[in-house]
């Protein structure tokens, strides 16, 4: 049986689900894994979660939302105008 937090599972499900073109299923994963981490207070990790929904779905309110709250709380962003700019160059280096 697979332990419902087994990060490294999680994220190799995730990783196959966008191999897969089902996009919106690792979305799901690691936004469950986002929570976990920051449950776990590894904010480091659960930033870099985030950063992989934001490359698949830029628009994704709850992964922005979380990330700003982590940057803030990390004080690695003065506002929330300076985490725009941070994503708007994210946005970028996908695109």
């Amino acid at each position: 049986m697979i332990d419902p937090e087994d990060l490294k599972v999680m994220d190799l499900m995730a990783k196959t689900c966008v191999n897969r073109g089902e996009r919106a299923q690792a979305v799901e994963v690691w936004t469950r894994m986002s929570e976990i981490y920051i449950s776990k207070e590894l904010n480091d990790d659960a930033i870099e979660v985030l950063k992989k929904i934001m490359k698949l779905e830029p628009s994704n309110d709850l992964a922005k939302e979380s990330l700003n709250k982590l940057m803030i709380k990390m004080g690695k962003a003065r506002s929330r105008q300076k985490l725009i700019v941070i994503l708007g160059s994210l946005i970028i280096v996908l695109i």
